[in-house]
């Protein structure tokens, strides 16, 4: 497997923690990017697999898309993030 796609892999799962931190903590996060339809979405959409309640990739991708119609996360890295940090983590 590319490494260089793992590491961003694993960059996704450290902002979804702290996403989650800032939550708890009573904060907010503003996840933005140029267009405001890959890397941001994909952050969100990665954090709603992880804590809004078991959501798929299509199902958190059509949730973001209600509000934010042009949004096209990157699926390749959704899928090795739920494969790597989500399935993984059941299947223990």
């Amino acid at each position: 497997m590319d490494m260089k796609k793992m590491e961003n892999v694993k960059k996704l799962s450290d902002a979804v923690e702290f996403v989650e931190r800032a939550r708890r903590a009573g904060g907010s996060v503003l996840s933005h990017c140029w267009w405001g339809m890959n890397r941001s979405v994909t952050l969100i959409v990665a954090y709603l697999m992880k804590y809004g309640s078991g959501m798929g990739i299509n199902e958190a991708t059509a949730l973001v898309a209600e509000t934010r119609p042009q949004a096209n996360p990157y699926g390749e890295v959704l899928n090795l993030y739920k494969k790597n940090y989500l399935d993984a983590k059941v299947g223990k």
